[in-house]
């Protein structure tokens, strides 16, 4: 087993049991293994064939081919979606250090690790055990901040927020603090969830204040294994331009910059 796939695992029964399943790579077993989950999970190949895949965490870590949605949106001002999921929450910010924002899943200080009054918008994306677990950058950006921040990984199904108000602020995640191409400010925070809980920022592995890291528009930024979520938070007044549960494909447009300067 590789030092990557090892990290992913954490301890106990239950997680041993999805090591197996994940790792199994034992031919027919491991192809049926992958066709069950994805019929279950509803889960896209994204053209690829399920021989590309050696078990199913391979399948897991999928990567779609976003080329020419890149191409189109780069012709555009603004933000787009850095995942494929739900939008379980979408609202103004609050910065009540005790009090989490309703529905929200975090108080902004504890899910960052500091208070940050800035920012005035925040949006959650839920990434179902099926969608597509690479994170992409919302805009042109350059990175400011980036650290990690333990906890628990525990489910992070949003029917799960009314019972643990807290919950994306309570387990283990990793925080991208950035300014865009236009000066605006964005912090974006994948969560890891149960079980399978590794988040991996490839370029930004030992990132240093005085070495910049940009990203383009629709870049990768980061991945994670098994279901989890995406906390974008802005500092800028943005009114949602979806229903709460609408669903969200990567790099869709979600809205422009405004352009007053903070």
């Amino acid at each position: 087993m590789s030092i990557q796939y090892q990290e992913m695992i954490t301890k106990g029964f239950l997680a041993q049991v999805v090591k197996h399943i994940f790792l199994c790579r034992i031919p027919v077993l491991s192809t049926i293994i992958i066709w069950v989950y994805a019929k279950i999970m509803s889960a896209d190949f994204y053209g690829h064939s399920i021989r590309d895949f050696d078990c199913l965490l391979s399948f897991f870590l999928r990567r779609r081919d976003l080329t020419a949605k890149m191409r189109g949106q780069n012709l555009k001002k603004g933000f787009v979606s850095p995942a494929e999921g739900s939008i379980v929450f979408w609202g103004k910010l609050s910065h009540n250090s005790t009090m989490p924002i309703k529905g929200a899943g975090f108080t902004v200080s504890k899910l960052l690790g500091f208070a940050a009054p800035e920012y005035q918008t925040g949006f959650v994306i839920y990434l179902s055990p099926g969608n597509y677990h690479h994170v992409h950058a919302p805009d042109n950006m350059t990175v400011e901040g980036f650290y990690e921040l333990p906890g628990a990984l525990k489910s992070v199904a949003p029917s799960l927020i009314d019972a643990h108000p807290q919950l994306f602020a309570e387990n283990l995640r990793q925080v991208v603090i950035a300014r865009t191409q236009s000066g605006k400010k964005v912090a974006i925070v994948l969560v890891g969830a149960q079980n399978v809980g590794a988040i991996h920022c490839p370029k930004l592995i030992g990132w240093e204040p005085d070495v910049e890291v940009s990203y383009e528009k629709g870049e990768p930024l980061g991945y994670f294994s098994l279901g989890s979520t995406v906390v974008v938070l802005s500092d800028q007044d943005v009114p949602s331009p979806y229903e709460l549960g609408a669903e969200v494909d990567v790099l869709d447009p979600l809205f422009g910059e405004t352009d007053e300067s903070n």
